[in-house]
């Protein structure tokens, strides 16, 4: 698995997340504690404020919760943990894949982190790419022993909006 320098920073594209987009780029970033994904990159139109409160009351009271702060100083940003499975990261099989899924416009983009990084054995050169030989697994699903939510709870929690405009996660698979 290779994260691609552009000059600017290090992405690597992930596929198959709950099936709802063919590619999400996501920015490979060691100053991120936690693996970050927007809700609106799975969902086929951004979320008026109304839906999102809607979405959040939705979702199971035995989810892992995490608050985050950006380095742009935007804090207080909340986020789901969510498990995704049988996905690829840049050509790299997953049978499990852990994310925060963040609700509000916050933060817009997806960002992998620590918690995920911090299982991989890679090389790098100087304004080169970042090439990951290895995965340990075991130590990243231990690091997420806790409740997540499923790609069936996020499609059960936007199909159930309240507000007269339609969102949907585009063919999410049932975790």
């Amino acid at each position: 698995m290779v994260a691609k320098y552009t000059g600017k920073a290090y992405v690597l594209n992930i596929s198959n997340i709950n099936n709802t987009k063919d590619n999400i780029v996501m920015l490979f970033d060691t100053g991120a504690m936690k693996t970050v994904l927007p809700l609106s990159l799975l969902t086929e139109k951004s979320l008026d404020e109304e839906d999102r409160n809607t979405f959040k009351n939705r979702i199971r009271n035995d989810v892992s919760k995490e608050t985050f702060s950006s380095v742009s100083g935007i804090s207080n940003i909340e986020g789901y943990l969510c498990k995704a499975e049988n996905i690829m990261i840049s050509g790299m099989y997953f049978k499990t894949f852990y994310y925060y899924l963040i609700v509000d416009e916050l933060c817009k983009s997806a960002l992998i982190g620590d918690d995920f990084i911090s299982c991989c054995r890679f090389e790098h050169s100087v304004n080169g790419d970042i090439e990951i030989n290895d995965f340990d697994e075991k130590a990243y699903i231990n690091k997420h022993e806790k409740h997540a939510l499923t790609g069936k709870e996020i499609l059960a929690a936007l199909s159930q909006n309240t507000s007269k405009k339609k969102y949907t996660a585009q063919n999410i698979t049932v975790n």
